[in-house]
């Protein structure tokens, strides 16, 4: 398969040849992965590293060891579309490429429940991403909402994108925000559908923000290279939604 298009978006020939056994081989050790692509170790790590960035790989630690588990090969396309003017001639390649790559997956590897860690802004990307795909009918709700002052401006353009997308959808959400956000990133979730926001003291806040959709919780910490824990787990998510409800009943309107 000619993989010449992914090289021109920034992707290197260890990165391809690690994503693309970790699509075959589904979730799996990093030494299955040395095997499989006959790479140095360190080579290996530091191409997952990479792939974490891009929002193309996670993993789950158990028994003390990371696991590693590919995203779906459509993620190739959106993060090609952020590099549209550096590579738009070969752009219907890359689509080609990611439904190839598509076919390699093992019908039989269906995500584990567990703990995924997601880092980078592309990253944080593909966990929200996540949220929208499975979130299902039931109510989401966030709180704790605390955002370091120097990536603000960035942040509040992800989590705009991320609920208009969520609007779209007709996912429906309650969210305590920090009061200090009340007439910033407040006022803009008060315009949105399907959306009930209340406020809490500074005190109230922490350095994560924690996200409940469906059966899934993630716990996101927001900085320049943001990184955030997904716990697919019902016992977990009941015992953030009694929390929340608590905190809900507290808040300011």
């Amino acid at each position: 398969m000619d993989y010449g298009a992914l090289l021109s978006i920034g992707f290197t020939d260890g990165e391809i040849r690690v994503y693309a056994s970790l699509l075959e081989l589904g979730p799996t050790s990093t030494g299955k992965l040395i095997r499989q692509t006959s790479l140095q170790k360190s080579t290996v790590y530091d191409c997952l590293e990479r792939l974490m960035k891009k929002g193309l790989a996670s993993y789950i630690t158990k028994n003390g060891k990371k696991v590693f588990h590919a995203a779906p090969p459509e993620k190739i396309n959106e993060f090609a579309e952020q590099k549209e003017n550096e590579f738009l001639a070969q752009k219907h390649t890359i689509s080609l490429i990611a439904g190839q790559l598509s076919k390699t997956m093992k019908t039989a590897k269906a995500q584990e429940k567990g703990a995924w860690m997601f880092e980078g802004w592309h990253g944080m990307k593909t966990a929200f991403d996540n949220i929208l795909e499975t979130a299902g009918n039931k109510e989401g709700l966030v709180f704790s909402v605390s955002i370091h002052p120097s990536i603000f401006a960035r942040f509040s353009r992800f989590i705009n994108k991320f609920h208009q997308k969520r609007c779209k959808k007709r996912i429906k959400i309650r969210i305590l925000i920090n009061e200090q956000y009340r007439n910033s990133l407040g006022k803009s979730r008060e315009r949105e559908k399907y959306t009930k926001v209340r406020y809490v003291p500074e005190e109230f806040s922490t350095p994560a923000v924690i996200n409940i959709y469906g059966d899934r919780v993630l716990i996101a910490i927001w900085g320049e290279n943001p990184v955030a824990l997904a716990i697919d787990d019902e016992s977990a998510s009941s015992s953030f939604r009694n929390y929340f409800e608590l905190l809900w009943s507290r808040a300011d309107k």
